[in-house]
C-alpha cells in the first residue's frame, strides 16, 4: 500500500496515542484493584462509582488493546502499520547522524558520526515477535468478540467459561502494550530521527491512593457530607 510520508507519520503518532490511552487504562485498573486491599471501607462510601469505573475501564482497555492488534485490512493497527512501513521503506532512515560540538572551541568543526541501522531487519524482527504473541492476541480477540463487543449466547450466563477458554492476565496485556509501544517508537524514530522516544503512559495514573488516603484521614467530614 502506497501512502505519503506525512500520512504514515501521522498514523504512527495516532497508534502511539492509543497505546498511551490503553496503558493508562491498565494502570488505573490495576490501582483500583490494589486499593481495595487497603481502602475498601473508603471505596464503599461510593460503591456504585467505583464498581462502574472498574468495569468501564476494563472494558475500554480490552477494546482498545484489541484494536491495536486487529488484523482487518482497513484497521489502523500495529499489524497493518508494519506491513505499510515494509512497503514504504524509502521513507525510513538507514543511518543516524550524531553531531558533537567541542566545548570551549567554537572554531573547531563539529564531529559527525554516522551509525548505520538495518531497518528491514527490524521490521522482520518485529513481525517474528508478533507471530510469537499470537496465542495471547487470540485470547484477547476472543474476549473482545464474545463478551466486550458482542454478547455471545454461549457465554452470556457463564462468563467464567470464557475466562477459562481464553485466559488473559494483566501481564499478558502489559506484554502486548510494551511490544506495541516499542515497535511504534522504533518506527517513529526511523521515519523522524529528530523525534525522541515517546513515553507510553502518563505519570498521573498511580495517584488514586492520595484521594482514598484523604478520605481515610477525614472520615468524619465525609460521613457528615453524606
Amino acid at each position: 500500500m502506497r501512502i505519503s510520508k506525512e500520512d504514515l507519520t501521522k498514523q504512527i503518532e495516532q497508534l502511539l496515542e492509543r497505546i498511551i490511552w490503553a496503558n493508562d487504562c491498565l494502570l488505573v485498573h490495576k490501582q483500583l484493584n490494589d486499593c481495595r486491599e487497603t481502602y475498601l471501607d473508603e471505596m464503599n462510601y461510593s460503591p456504585g462509582f467505583f464498581s462502574v469505573a472498574s468495569i468501564s475501564i476494563l472494558h475500554e482497555m480490552y477494546i482498545t488493546v484489541a484494536k491495536l492488534f486487529d488484523a482487518d485490512k482497513d484497521s489502523l493497527s500495529v499489524v497493518n502499520i508494519l506491513n505499510t512501513c515494509e512497503q514504504n521503506q524509502n521513507y525510513f532512515h538507514t543511518e543516524f547522524r550524531y553531531v558533537f560540538h567541542c566545548a570551549g572551541d567554537e572554531e573547531r568543526e563539529p564531529e559527525v558520526i554516522c551509525t548505520p541501522t538495518n531497518f528491514p531487519a527490524k521490521i522482520t524482527d518485529a513481525k517474528s515477535e508478533l507471530a510469537r504473541l499470537q496465542p495471547v492476541i487470540k485470547n484477547l480477540t476472543a474476549r473482545r468478540d464474545k463478551y466486550y463487543a458482542h454478547i455471545d449466547k454461549k457465554y452470556v450466563l457463564k462468563p467464567n467459561e470464557l475466562w477459562k477458554n481464553a485466559p488473559l492476565t494483566y501481564n499478558d496485556v502489559d506484554t502486548l502494550l510494551e511490544y506495541a509501544g516499542r515497535v511504534c517508537n522504533m518506527l517513529q524514530i526511523h521515519i523522524t530521527p529528530t523525534r525522541s522516544t515517546t513515553v507510553t503512559h502518563h505519570s498521573n495514573t498511580t495517584d488514586l491512593h492520595i484521594l482514598l488516603d484523604f478520605i481515610q484521614r477525614n472520615k468524619n467530614e465525609v460521613i457528615s457530607c453524606k
